[in-house]
């Protein structure tokens, strides 16, 4: 991408990043290695890694919310 400070690259999956050719950021991938490694563990133990409350906040607004019907409204 070309900005004001001049080109800037993304590379290897964001882990590298370089401005007009000088490598500003260069570290390993460290995200996928533990994700797969958590993912590992789960199947190992037979245990589930879930996070609920996204699902919770949709089943309350169902619960909670009312429907209201009114006129067309036109712009």
């Amino acid at each position: 991408a070309e900005t004001d400070k001049g080109k800037m690259v993304l590379s290897g999956g964001g882990a590298k990043l370089a401005v007009d050719g000088k490598v500003i950021h260069d570290e390993p991938e460290a995200e996928y290695p533990m994700l797969y490694k958590r993912f590992a563990e789960i199947v190992r133990t037979g245990t589930s890694d879930v996070d609920l409350a996204p699902l919770q906040h949709v089943a309350d607004a169902f619960m909670l919310g009312k429907r209201n019907v009114v006129e067309a409204f036109f712009d």
